[in-house]
């Protein structure tokens, strides 16, 4: 597209009488006005005109706020060699808010606005975001990329490339999927109350079968006691019927005899004796024997040594304290593992069952559907944790044992100073007595200890000697009851009776066999089969309607699958649309940043941005960060990305017309050598483009010739001279 120039008419700051610049003369031309003036409005009119948009609220803001009518904006420009004409208006009193096209003269409009503005967007083969970005460089389009974050910088790209469509795309996307996801939900919900259904019913019929088992378990038990109590009565009166009454009648005449014998021998069991008189205590029996292998008069010349004796069981007492509270801490510290090591294994049982959760693809926290990535995500995140709690439990484990092995010495070493302790505490004791006590004191309990022990002695022999006659008399009526021939079987009243015992048996069996067939009655109708077979052709019809339930959702999770793909695509993700565009166009971005920079630079300096859009910059093959830059510095390396950028655009848009708008960029905090540099640049684009620097820096101004001013006329309308 090559433009030949634009007018307009009662648009924005712009009156009644028709202004036109002309587009067609290549260079760089300065457009002088104060603010407010309608520098911008000028090019605003030829993005209006072509694409019947613009940047303010509502469409009807173009119109002049004084005139408030006859708007009329134009442009003419060639495509493909021919001449084309827009005309466009709003609320015009003659042509409404029509817009026209013509082919050299020739009118081709269409009948309908929208479809003629679609003939002028096949002509111009350009979309309206496109041309703006590669049309107007401006300080709206381009930040400070060079401090933004990544997130910054991105969101730059996708206004520069146009691709805030993508994320319209993606945002469309989420709400379909949501859709997608509420009708699963709901799918869901029914899946799950018709298999709790299925499953209600199902544990009916396992109650029934249950309950049924049971009952026939009860009867059938009941049946084999019956039975084993007619066995045990057939062989009772098996056992009777063979009796020789008579014969054990006689046999029970010697129980009288035997009956008196027993009595003697309980009585002689009774009469046993024990010992009543106090053995001497082990307290005694020690004091003897020392007292024995001691001689009391050289004790008492020990009294200088007692001292020294005292000062070793006090310092063996508190080596002993000191090893029993070394031994609480070593055993505390055991605890204290063993409590971690028990508090890590629950912690990996915890993560395992999360892990079975995962594997069923429901969400560990919420217990709904959730994807594969974050399923492995989520697995990766457990595999982690559950390796590091090994890990610790292994390294526990180890200092467990390092401090176990401290344990045992320690146990022997404080069983054996408290041994020792116990025999200098003895020793002590004897000593203090040796020179606390008079010989005579410990000669008299010698003798009162020694008495003890010869009566004690004398009574334990009298009362052996008695139980030994009466254990010789036990023996002799033993065996007197040997040698009568009496084996009391059966009592006198029991062999009497025998035989009405025998009716009464016979009797139970008759009653037994009787209940036995009231349970082979009940047996045949403890299960009915009939309400079984219905309950499961409940289950058999629900079951069909899961299975179109599953099916429904089968193609509900294609669709959704459908979706998550699209979403990624048009995501920030690696392989994502986007990533793919920028990563396109990240080595011409490069190429075109290094292109720029000795305009802005004497030092040898590189910037280069990975498809991640982080920054490597080297200063003299010495890697910097942009915050060593000074603020001139910065400004100018944000100038020679901004260009980069701008040229970017142009290229990615194939944006060949003759039509530049440099718009306040140079407005920015920059010196003299950064103006000077990014003039050159400008004056570079202007070779074959009509290049239109708006600025209020005074410096730009005396270094642009070519100068357009607006002013205003007596009404203050914006006028081009």
């Amino acid at each position: 597209m090559r433009f030949v120039s634009a007018g307009l008419k009662n648009f924005g700051s712009y009156g009644p009488n028709e202004q036109v610049i002309d587009l067609s003369e290549n260079g760089v031309k300065l457009l002088v006005a104060p603010n407010g003036f309608g520098k911008s409005t000028l090019f605003y009119s030829i993005v209006y005109t072509i694409y019947g948009k613009t940047n303010q609220d509502s469409v009807d803001d173009v119109v002049n706020r004084k005139v408030k009518k006859n708007c009329k904006t134009s442009v003419e420009f060639y495509e493909d060699g021919i001449l084309y004409k827009i005309i466009r208006y709003r609320k015009h009193e003659e042509h409404d808010n029509n817009v026209y096209i013509f082919k050299g003269d020739v009118d081709i409009s269409l009948r309908k606005v929208a479809d003629t503005n679609q003939l002028i967007l096949d002509i111009i083969k350009m979309p309206y975001q496109a041309f703006i970005n590669s049309t107007f460089f401006s300080t709206e389009l381009y930040s400070r990329f060079m401090i933004a974050k990544t997130s910054e910088r991105l969101s730059v790209f996708e206004n520069l490339l146009s691709l805030k469509e993508v994320n319209a795309y993606y945002d469309k996307g989420k709400k379909i999927r949501t859709s997608i996801k509420e009708k699963l939900d709901v799918l869901n919900i029914a899946k799950a109350s018709k298999n709790a259904e299925m499953s209600s019913i199902d544990s009916n019929i396992k109650d029934y079968a249950s309950r049924a088992k049971e009952t026939l378990l009860s009867l059938r038990k009941e049946k084999e006691t019956l039975l084993s109590l007619i066995e045990e009565n057939k062989k009772k009166i098996e056992e009777y019927s063979s009796i020789d009454v008579e014969a054990e009648l006689n046999n029970n005449k010697n129980k009288s005899r035997v009956e008196s014998l027993l009595s003697q021998k309980r009585n002689k069991e009774e009469s046993y004796e024990t010992i009543s008189v106090e053995k001497a205590s082990d307290e005694d029996l020690a004091f003897l024997t020392k007292v024995s292998s001691v001689n009391i008069e050289e004790e008492k010349s020990k009294e200088n040594n007692l001292k020294e004796l005292k000062e070793k069981i006090e310092s063996l007492a508190k080596e002993i304290d000191s090893l029993k509270v070394s031994k609480n801490d070593v055993e505390g510290t055991l605890i204290s593992f063993n409590n971690d090591i028990s508090t890590s294994e629950i912690e990996i049982n915890d993560i395992e069952i999360q892990q079975d959760k995962l594997k069923d693809n429901i969400c560990i926290y919420c217990g709904q559907h959730i994807s594969d990535d974050f399923i492995k995500e989520k697995e990766k995140e457990l595999d982690d944790r559950k390796e590091a709690y090994i890990k610790r439990i292994k390294s526990l484990k180890t200092e467990k044992e390092k401090i176990s092995l401290k344990l045992d010495p320690m146990v022997s070493e404080l069983s054996e100073k408290e041994q020792l302790l116990h025999e200098l505490e003895t020793e002590k004791s004897l000593i203090i007595l040796a020179f606390d006590s008079t010989v005579e004191n410990v000669l008299l309990r010698v003798k009162d200890i020694e008495n003890n022990v010869s009566f004690y002695n004398k009574e334990l022999k009298r009362v052996e000697e008695t139980n030994k006659k009466i254990k010789e008399e036990i023996e002799r009526i033993d065996s007197e009851i040997s040698d009568i021939n009496y084996v009391p079987k059966y009592s006198d009243e029991f062999l009497i009776d025998l035989k009405g015992k025998i009716e009464e048996l016979d009797k139970e069996i008759k009653k037994y066999q009787s209940s036995i067939s009231e349970i082979d009655g009940k047996i045949f109708s403890v299960f009915d089969k009939s309400f079984v077979d219905s309950q499961k052709k409940k289950i058999s019809k629900i079951s069909k309607e899961v299975e179109v339930i599953v099916a429904e959702e089968n193609v509900l999770k294609e669709d959704d699958f459908y979706y998550s793909y699209l979403m990624n695509c048009f995501s920030n993700k690696e392989n994502s649309f986007k990533k793919f565009f920028i990563g396109q166009m990240i080595e011409t971005f490069n190429e075109k940043i290094n292109q720029y920079l000795p305009f802005f630079f004497e030092e040898n300096i590189t910037i280069n941005f990975d498809k991640e859009l982080e920054c490597e910059i080297i200063i003299d093959k010495e890697k910097v960060s942009i915050k060593s830059f000074s603020a001139g510095q910065k400004t100018r390396a944000d100038l020679a990305v901004a260009f980069a950028l701008f040229s970017l655009s142009r290229i990615f848009f194939s944006n060949e017309s003759n039509l530049l708008i440099v718009d306040e960029i140079l407005d920015t905090n920059i010196d003299v050598y950064g103006i000077e540099s990014a003039l050159t640049i400008v004056e570079g684009f202007g070779y074959d483009t009509s290049v239109f620097v708006v600025s209020h820096n005074q410096d730009i101004k005396d270094k642009i010739k070519n100068k357009i001013e607006i002013t205003r006329d007596e009404n203050k309308f914006s006028i081009i001279k």
